[in-house]
């Protein structure tokens, strides 16, 4: 059996994969890349012409004409950082992710206590 994904990572979760059902489990140490790769072939297989910009992007500047413009994203101030939750006993690592001083993103909450959600 193969695991990818970004949860491949955790050695707990490989471990019980591999108790329940009673076989080794490979991890490629790419693993948690794959879902990424596998959208980028996807992206990459559309013609152009058939391309729409990601929604809620059009208006940043970066997306206004159907097609990335770099220059664009450069002036975009991404930032990241780690938080644990102590709303329960998880004490999950959340990763947050910024755009120009705005959460657009986070993982690593196992319940909903540590959820956040970037507002609009």
């Amino acid at each position: 059996m193969v695991f990818q994904g970004g949860v491949s990572k955790n050695v707990g979760v490989v471990k019980a994969f591999e108790d329940e059902l009673g076989t080794p489990v490979i991890v490629d140490p790419d693993g948690h890349l794959m879902g990424a790769f596998g959208a980028a072939l996807l992206a990459a297989e559309k013609p152009i012409s058939e391309r729409k910009p990601v929604e809620g992007d059009a208006t940043s500047g970066a997306m206004k004409s159907g097609e990335p413009d770099f220059e664009a994203l450069k002036e975009f101030d991404f930032e990241t950082r780690e938080i644990e939750c102590n709303k329960c006993a998880n004490h999950c690592e959340i990763i947050c992710v910024n755009r120009d001083g705005k959460l657009i993103d986070s993982w690593g909450n196992r319940c909903e206590k540590g959820e956040l959600k970037p507002r609009h």
